[in-house]
């Protein structure tokens, strides 16, 4: 009885060593289809602006382009764009695909997962989305920002934090 007892013991050892072997490794289903959380998910875009009083009445724009874009003046090379006028001191938007004229279509854009753009933020003093020469035009630092999608994000912006608008002049 003594023997049967300890063979019992022992392969129950051995299987329990086996087991928590196989579990822990990817031979199973669930184990072997790669942890999703470690994979960058396609997701939409926020921008959101704060702390911009001084700013009430202007426009928030944002466009963008793929990464490393310099044909940044041709609106066929606009992936997504969107605006808001502030008020209270804050805007807010997600983008959305461009309508080939530098202007927001209806649907929203959602950027591809793990891919990088460029990210174009800047307000309009004037109405016309041009803030060249719009003495209280600001854009942020850096510009652009490089946005590499993983799923949704938001990106916000405190005004005080944005300078005085100088791209194209």
């Amino acid at each position: 009885m003594k023997k049967t007892g300890s063979v019992f013991i022992t392969l129950i050892l051995i299987l329990t060593v086996f087991g928590t072997v196989v579990t822990s490794c990817d031979l199973l289903p669930e184990n072997n289809d790669k942890d999703a959380k470690n994979e960058p998910e396609p997701g939409k875009l926020t921008v959101t602006l704060t702390n911009a009083a001084a700013a009430n009445g202007h426009d928030l724009w944002a466009y963008v382009y793929a990464e490393g874009e310099t044909n940044t003046d041709s609106p066929s090379m606009v992936i997504a764009t969107n605006y808001d006028t502030i008020a209270s001191g804050t805007a807010s938007f997600i983008l959305k695909e461009d309508d080939g004229n530098w202007s927001p279509a209806v649907t929203e854009w959602s950027g591809e997962a793990g891919e990088s753009y460029d990210v174009y933020i800047y307000t309009d003093t004037g109405g016309d989305n041009n803030p060249i020469g719009d003495a209280d035009a600001r854009q942020t630092v850096p510009i652009p920002m490089v946005i590499t999608i993983d799923g949704d994000q938001t990106i916000d912006i405190d005004y005080s934090d944005m300078v005085e608008y100088t791209l194209g002049e």
